[in-house]
């Protein structure tokens, strides 16, 4: 879900911000019960390829980018809460190596966000975490950073 997506159905559902949702997450470094667990940084840029309204959901994936070059995918499903305006989000983000889930709750209004790493599959099996989001370049963007342990 994006900035601008929402904007025409503010006015029809009593007011709802323009909302940014991203499956991208920034992250600080959150513990781990395995003490040897090496910490990883993700960067990208989410830049939106499809999104779909039903109400107040939202579903979108993304393209995820970083210093020019694709480096996966990601799928947000989200439940917009309209009077504090924060979307529940789910996320999968899809690398080379497995996918990483997460949730994260973004404030639509401001576009940040932030929010929990919740598991993965492949490499990212067992990942601990925490991610943020923020605003991108433009209203089809945002910047995410992920920080986890596996």
């Amino acid at each position: 879900m994006n900035r601008s997506t929402l904007a025409p159905r503010a006015g029809a559902a009593a007011g709802m911000a323009a909302a940014i949702v991203v499956a991208g997450i920034g992250v600080a470094a959150a513990s781990s019960s395995n003490t040897s667990a090496t910490s990883h940084t993700m960067r990208f840029v989410g830049s939106q390829l499809k999104d779909v309204q039903a109400g107040y959901s939202d579903v979108a994936t993304d393209k995820n980018t970083w210093k020019g070059k694709t480096t996966g995918y990601d799928v947000t499903s989200c439940v917009i809460d309209i009077q504090s305006h924060v979307a529940n989000c789910k996320v999968a983000v899809a690398r080379a190596n497995g996918i990483l889930y997460g949730h994260a709750k973004v404030n639509v209004d401001t576009g940040e966000g932030s929010g929990k790493v919740t598991g993965g599959s492949g490499g990212f099996h067992g990942a601990t975490g925490t991610m943020t989001i923020s605003p991108g370049s433009d209203q089809n963007s945002n910047k995410i950073t992920i920080t986890y342990q596996v």
